[in-house]
């Protein structure tokens, strides 16, 4: 059984559960009947405990709602969220009132208010001199929000902040996280915290269930609803879409279940709660997410090295020793070696999981730089909290069009939103409340399990954004309140005297409603201009040609207001503006959202064919070559429009960028400009100054020698070609084609029969000595070279049927029109029945050969395949009807 709160610490049970004065006045006023006493006394206790019932089934719905509502990312779910904090706080708070507990302030609950207060400053509209002396930068970007409707906002009072919707979203989520600790403290305080520590366990375990369950299934959309925007990178599907953010929140309960089952007193839960940690344990590494992999094991090893100080200080006490300073001191020494352990498990690991993911790249690096390099900037107040995801995009660190919400880096993200001085003084404040937790230390192997998994949770978002997710931080938050809970109660003379604990009651009580009011003013347009709902949605209508212009010109309006650093709601309306090419407007809205994000291409791209559609082409191609410069390897999109709309190859000079990639995006231009040689062969001169040894433009230039008779020329090239790539099947072929035209066909012959089989496509090789050999009028060599082709494909249809096809093609060239003909029909018999192919050619031959029978079977069944086409139904009037008894 476990003790009860307050037990552990010697506080007297009889003191903990002394009344409070309602409840002892209620008593003196029933005082003269003994029923009366008693009808008080279970009235008492039905109300103490339906409340505290209630405010943990509050608890539990929100542990395990708020990440099955696709993490409650939606303005939506963020409202529903906050709003059912109020309600559980509100519960626990009356509830512990009624049981006596006292309701103290804590570290940790200050953090909540300092920091959502701070939030909710930068709301606050600020004349323009104040805002430019706070930060210039901010003050421009929020003055020119409406400069592609011409007009200048610099007179106005604006919020500090960057995105004004973010911000509302991120003091509604400080208000739920900081109203769940809250009441999760207070519960934790007044009546234990194995339930609450049990709630945040099975949700990871049903988490856990739900994306195996997913897995089973195949299911492609979540619950079979949500269909994810973005491809999912890892093999299971989960309400939390990210890998990480998946990884991250499973590793935060196996720390708990084996806490659960190390203090398990029967076989049956203990064998259960390993179970789940078995469950969750595997469910986390399936993820195949790097950090949360890392993150587990750092889990352990913290969790390892708690249980092994809990032993120490049990000895201690069992000798009468002190344990404060064990209890003060080795925690932090340990929390921050299992952080150094789980960075070194999570290098060990990297090799391993990268054969399982894929390469590693530098982005995480890239972008932690950048976003350092971005708070330093705004080192005093930062961009406002929930404005990286808009704001970040004049920093970006890698060009292209890709949006980084977060910085993937708790430190970097405080910093950059809330500036330098508020993110170490929160960090300081977080570092005093949780050392102030951990006094006296634990005793109980559940509560450092909690420990363990917030540590690892810790370590997780150093290279990771899963905190920034409100269905985990509602997780973490409540084993935060728990452990608070934990430590009211141990320390003694906390929870002593229950009219001191009535001092702090209506103050706490007037939390709840407070924030209550808070969400009912910012609730409507948190829900209108979410960033992950209301901006797809607006790109959405502005695709429908059916809405009204003038009301979605007002919704992108309200947008850019909403989120004056995002370029997404300026693009959108820089897509209407340009729908008329004669409308010069669409130039300032693109100029805009190019100031925006200077490292996005698609301003550039819309710019460059705007401008082309309005008859400006040369302007058009200095957009094009930023954007292509801009997105790099992955220009080819926009080299080859502009290959297949100006057909020139100046043009595409222009465009293509030196560098890296100017190789293959000239490869690529290359073959849009197939149909015009003469501009594919200045393309080719270019290419091969970048590359001499380029096979595709060397081959091109070789048959451009043969084709004008510069034979001599050719050979050269050929030879050249050829000594480059020795297994290059395809300079082994042009340079035979060059030898022959050359008259040296001896040598040609020679090149090619040596060892084929060395080449990378043998039947190329193959091919040309069987062509060879025919041009020459040697049929048997040129059989043998063609039923070579045939071995090589062994049981391949495919290779088998253009081998025969081949043979056939070559004994019609040299008249050997019956061989042909066999040919043809192995060809046939080779790629299958239903392949039609080489059909026709033995319905034309045996014609031909006066074969009428199987001429008309031939064209029959390539009536029967095309029915649509009338040369096969003519090609069987023509032959006539198949005679009695003829077989084809």
């Amino acid at each position: 059984m476990e003790p009860q709160p307050g037990e552990a610490a010697g506080v007297p049970v009889s003191t903990l559960d002394e009344p409070s004065r309602r409840t002892r006045r209620r008593r003196r006023k029933s005082r003269g009947s003994g029923f009366g006493r008693t009808f008080d006394r279970v009235r008492d206790a039905v109300a103490r405990g339906s409340l505290s019932t209630a405010a943990l089934a509050g608890l539990a719905l929100l542990c395990w709602g708020a990440p099955m509502m696709i993490g409650s990312i939606f303005g939506w779910s963020i409202v529903g969220c906050a709003a059912a904090s109020v309600v559980v706080a509100l519960l626990a708070i009356v509830s512990a009132r009624r049981g006596g507990a006292a309701i103290g302030w804590h570290p940790v609950l200050l953090l909540f208010a300092l920091s959502t207060a701070w939030t909710a400053l930068a709301l606050v509209p600020l004349p323009p001199w104040l805002l430019a002396l706070l930060d210039p930068t901010n003050a421009d970007v929020t003055a020119r929000a409406l400069y592609p409707l011409g007009i200048d906002r610099a007179a106005e009072a604006r919020p500090f902040t960057l995105d004004i919707a973010g911000t509302r979203l991120e003091i509604l989520k400080g208000t739920t996280y900081g109203l769940v600790a809250l009441g999760a403290a207070v519960y934790g305080s007044a009546h234990g915290t194995r339930r609450l520590l049990a709630v945040v366990a099975l949700g990871s375990l049903g988490m856990a269930f739900v994306a195996l369950g997913h897995l089973a299934f195949g299911a492609e959309a979540v619950f079979g609803i949500y269909r994810p925007v973005y491809p999912v990178a890892s093999p299971l599907l989960a309400p939390l879409l990210n890998a990480n953010h998946l990884g991250g929140f499973l590793a935060l309960g196996v720390p708990l279940a084996v806490g659960f089952a190390v203090d398990a007193e029967e076989p049956t839960p203990r064998f259960a709660w390993y179970a789940a940690a078995a469950v969750t344990a595997t469910t986390t590494v399936l993820t195949l997410s790097r950090g949360a992999v890392a993150s587990l094991f750092a889990g352990a090893l913290l969790l390892g090295a708690l249980l092994w100080m809990r032993r120490r200080v049990r000895q201690d006490d069992a000798e009468g020793r002190p344990r404060d300073v064990l209890g003060s001191t080795v925690p932090g020494i340990v929390a921050l070696g299992a952080g150094f352990v789980g960075a070194v498990v999570y290098v060990g690991l990297d090799p391993v999981l990268r054969t399982l993911v894929g390469p590693a790249d530098t982005s995480k690096l890239s972008l932690l730089h950048a976003a350092w390099r971005w708070a330093l900037e705004h080192w005093a107040f930062g961009s406002g909290r929930g404005a990286f995801a808009g704001a970040f995009w004049r920093a970006a660190p890698a060009p292209g069009a890709v949006q980084f919400t977060h910085a993937e880096h708790l430190p970097a993200q405080w910093a950059a939103e809330w500036g330098l001085p508020a993110a170490v003084l929160f960090a300081l404040v977080l570092l005093v409340a949780a050392l102030r937790t951990l006094q006296p230390f634990p005793t109980r192997a559940r509560e450092l399990g909690a420990i363990a998994g917030l540590a690892a949770l810790v370590l997780h978002n150093l290279v990771d954004f899963s905190l920034e997710i409100a269905g985990v931080t509602v997780a973490a938050c409540t084993l935060v309140g728990a452990l608070v809970g934990r430590s009211r109660v141990a320390q003694a003379g906390r929870r002593t005297d229950p009219n001191d604990a009535g001092r702090l009651y209506w103050v706490k009580l007037g939390a709840p409603l407070v924030a209550a009011v808070v969400i009912a003013v910012l609730a409507r347009d948190a829900i209108a201009h979410d960033r992950y709902g209301s901006l797809p949605r607006l790109a959405e209508r502005a695709r429908d040609r059916s809405v009204r212009l003038p009301q979605l010109r007002e919704e992108i309006r309200a947008a850019m207001l909403a989120h004056p650093a995002d370029p997404f709601p300026v693009l959108v309306g820089a897509t209407l503006a340009a729908r008329d090419t004669r409308d010069p407007g669409a130039l300032r809205w693109l100029t805009r959202a190019m100031e925006l994000s200077p490292s996005n291409a698609t301003p550039h791209l819309m710019a460059a064919r705007f401008l082309r559609a309005s008859g400006r082409r040369s302007q058009a191609l200095v957009e094009y070559r930023h954007a292509a410069r801009l997105l790099g390897g992955s220009a080819a999109i926009v080299v080859g429009e502009v290959a297949s709309s100006y057909l020139t190859a100046e043009a595409v000079l222009r465009v293509v960028p030196a560098g890296a990639y100017e190789e293959a995006l000239l490869e690529g231009a290359s073959g849009a400009l197939a149909g015009h040689p003469e501009e594919r062969a200045l393309l080719d001169a270019r290419l091969l100054q970048v590359a001499p040894r380029h096979a595709q433009a060397l081959g091109r230039e070789i048959r451009r020698r043969l084709a004008a008779g510069h034979v001599a020329q050719a050979v050269t090239l050929a030879r050249a070609m050829a000594a480059g790539d020795p297994e290059s099947a395809n300079a082994r072929v042009l340079l035979a084609r060059a030898l022959v035209a050359a008259g040296a066909e001896s040598e040609a012959v020679t090149l090619l029969v040596r060892d084929p089989a060395s080449a990378d496509e043998p039947d190329l090789v193959l091919a040309e000595l069987a062509r060879v050999h025919a041009r020459a009028g040697r049929a048997d060599s040129m059989r043998r070279a063609a039923h070579a082709m045939v071995e090589h494909a062994g049981s391949d249809p495919e290779r088998r049927g253009r081998a025969y096809g081949l043979l056939a093609e070559l004994e019609e060239s040299m008249g050997n029109h019956a061989h042909a003909l066999r040919g043809y029909e192995r060809a046939h018999r080779a790629m299958g029945e239903d392949d039609l192919r080489w059909l026709q050619h033995v319905g034309r031959l045996s014609e031909r050969l006066g074969d009428r029978a199987r001429a008309f079977e031939a064209y029959r069944r390539l009536s029967e395949a095309s029915p649509g086409d009338a040369q096969w139904r003519a090609a069987m009037e023509r032959v006539g009807p198949t005679p009695a008894g003829a077989t084809p």
